[in-house]
This record gives structure tokens, sequence and C-alpha cells, in this order.
């Protein structure tokens, strides 16, 4: 195969590629839009997962205290689209 033919069939797939992420992105919004879990009227409920125990808890403690210190300022102006957001 010369590299021509390689080129051309490369792209060709590449493109269908693309073309199926789009379509499978533009035909899933449907499915999402609905029920969200986590997401009420009022909050937002987001899940972390850290150690709190054993040798690495000190490096992954200060993570959390600052995910709970950004929702707390982020609540204090007014939280996300008027919801507010609970770790």
């Amino acid at each position: 195969m010369s590299n021509r033919a390689f080129l051309k069939k490369s792209t060709r797939l590449f493109l269908v590629g693309i073309g199926f992420l789009i379509l499978t992105f533009i035909f899933s919004q449907g499915a999402y839009s609905g029920n969200v879990r986590g997401v009420t009227d009022d909050t937002i409920k987001l899940g972390v997962i850290v150690d709190l125990t054993g040798p690495i808890a000190v490096n992954t403690i200060p993570y959390l205290e600052a995910a709970r210190n950004y929702f707390r300022y982020i609540n204090e102006q007014g939280g996300i689209n008027g919801r507010k957001g609970t770790i």
C-alpha cells in the first residue's frame, strides 16, 4: 500500500470516527437532561473519594478541606444557578 492510499484510508477512518462521536453526543443529550442523581431544585451533592485514615491521609485531607471551603465560598455567593452545593 502506498503512502497516499494509506493516508487516504486513515483519513476516512478518522472522519468516520469523529462523525460517530458527534452523533453519539448529539443523540445522548436527551438521556441526561432529565433526572440527574445528586441534583435537586435547591441542592447539588458532590461526592469525593479521599483517604481519611492511613499514611496517605496527611496528603488527602487538605484536598477535602479545600473542596469544602470552596463550596462554602460558592454558597455564600448564591450557589450554582441558585442551588447550594454540598459534599
